[in-house]
């Protein structure tokens, strides 16, 4: 064996000498195995990968470089590897290993076969592609956020769409009230030119006329205030409030309704009971109540209105068969 390898150095070094300068400068590691995977020569490129001298390389295995179970590997790949096969494993250099990908080719000289081996190391590459599917993770959590984000920003949409469906409704039953008031007021006047109202009668129409007209302006006004709305604030301007006097402006301001269908009110509420609010904001929650009772209710029923006293708070309820 030891002359096997001297012929072999020799070789290299005497009549293949060019072949050898090409070996040794290049840039990947090259060694020559005999079929028990001795190395038989090594470029210092090869030296570099494990950090010794390529010479000190020749002579021993080249698993003796690796873990033992990548030993192992090489051991069992070794007959395919010398056919011309590759093989990916690790190489120590000091502490750390190095990822490498051996190419073999077979030769024959000097009276017995062996097999160049090319060594590539792929750490870089390795590193790269370990950078890549970290920035591949870091993308897709980012667009999984962002897809989050559409997701609830779609909600809000949604939510926002319902929230205008139902005030759409409410304002546009808020608003013909007052209307309807206006015009069944109007009408009332119109049509009784043979026969006129006398001039109470006419001075009352009128007034509740106007009274719609004001309620009418107050909820465009509140339309034109939704920004107040939209951030969560709206202005109250609390008074003492006389209930019954309240509930008489309402129910004078859907007379027209009341008549039409030929329906009674009975009222059951104190004159003296009163209860600190916006007198604007609690006239429309009434008049929104009383507007869906009347509505509700057969033409000749009744439409009860109660008010009392609680410990700190006054409750009004309707009745309506």
């Amino acid at each position: 064996y030891e002359s096997a390898v001297g012929l072999k150095v020799s070789v290299l070094d005497g009549t293949a000498e060019p072949y050898r300068v090409m070996v040794d400068t290049i840039g990947e590691g090259a060694v020559v195995l005999d079929q028990r995977g001795i190395v038989l020569f090594a470029n210092p490129a090869m030296g570099r990968l494990v950090a010794l001298n390529a010479d000190q390389l020749v002579g021993h295995r080249l698993g003796g470089h690796m873990k033992p179970a990548a030993d192992e590997v090489l051991s069992g790949s070794l007959p395919a590897l010398m056919k011309g096969g590759t093989l990916d494993v690790e190489l120590r250099r000091g502490d750390e290993l190095v990822p490498v990908h051996l190419s073999a080719r077979p030769i024959h000289f000097a009276g017995f076969d062996a097999a160049i081996v090319v060594a590539t190391d792929y750490s870089a590459l390795q590193k790269l592609t370990s950078e890549l599917e970290q920035r591949v993770v870091d993308r897709t959590a980012e667009l999984t956020q962002v897809n989050e984000s559409l997701r609830e920003a779609n909600e809000r949409i949604v939510e926002a769409n319902r929230h205008k469906n139902i005030f759409l409704a409410n304002m546009s039953h808020e608003l013909r009230t007052p209307l309807n008031a206006i015009i069944g007021f109007s009408e009332l006047l119109l049509t009784a030119r043979d026969k006129p109202y006398d001039t109470a009668t006419q001075a009352r129409f009128l007034d509740q006329i106007l009274q719609g007209g004001k309620h009418l302006l107050g909820l465009i006004n509140d339309i034109l205030d939704l920004a107040k709305v939209e951030s969560g604030h709206m202005d109250l301007r609390p008074q003492m409030v006389a209930v019954r006097h309240l509930v008489d402006q309402v129910i004078a301001t859907v007379e027209p309704l009341l008549l039409s269908k030929h329906l009674k009110i009975e009222i059951s509420i104190a004159e003296s009971l009163i209860v600190p609010a916006d007198p604007d904001k609690l006239q429309q929650m009434i008049l929104n109540l009383l507007s869906n009772a009347i509505k509700f209710t057969a033409d000749g029923g009744t439409v009860t209105i109660k008010a009392v006293s609680l410990a700190d708070a006054i409750e009004i309820a309707w009745a309506d068969p």
